[in-house]
């Protein structure tokens, strides 16, 4: 969906952000600690220093949980909104499809089965609901359609290729 490639690059520019304002914050604590060893140990200018580089690295350590907080927060909220709408296109299409039900195909491949504990490999095929399914009740590129089609409306425009979400049967 062109939507979740502009979420995506969304975050990406966010994390970029957050990265140089982390930097930022290491650089400052690092001229502090140069400021620190130019100043003989035993004068009381070397404790006010040590105080400040404390202070520094407390609000690094406070502002990255913070930050971890807030990202974690504006991501499950985008996942939620991104659903919502997911929801209601399938319900769009299947109604103009006759369809009564709609089922979310989560199967996926068992990747690295080899290496995995025998109880994560029966966990992950006790957690399928679907067996088996036709390709032709496959909703999923009309739901996506729909979907792109509302996104560039909104004046997002196509944003190119990015994960599709499961198919919907």
């Amino acid at each position: 969906m062109s939507e979740t490639k502009g979420l995506r690059d969304k975050l990406e520019v966010r994390r970029k952000e957050l990265m140089a304002q982390e930097e930022q914050m290491r650089n400052e604590i690092q001229t502090l600690i140069g400021q620190r060893q130019q100043i003989n140990p035993h004068h009381p200018e070397y404790r006010k220093k040590s105080d400040e580089i404390d202070a520094a690295k407390a609000k690094l350590q406070t502002w990255g949980l913070s930050t971890k907080a807030s990202v974690d927060r504006d991501q499950k909220e985008m996942l939620v909104n991104l659903y919502a709408k997911i929801e209601a296109a399938t319900g769009e299409v299947a109604q103009k499809s006759g369809i009564d039900l709609v089922i979310a195909d989560g199967r996926g491949e068992l990747a690295g089965m080899e290496d995995a504990p025998a109880e994560d490999v029966r966990r992950a095929l006790n957690a399928r609901n679907i067996l088996f399914a036709t390709k032709g009740v496959d909703l999923t590129e009309q739901v996506i359609t729909l979907l792109d089609k509302r996104y560039a409306e909104a004046g997002a425009g196509p944003a190119g290729n990015a994960a599709l979400p499961p198919p919907i049967h």
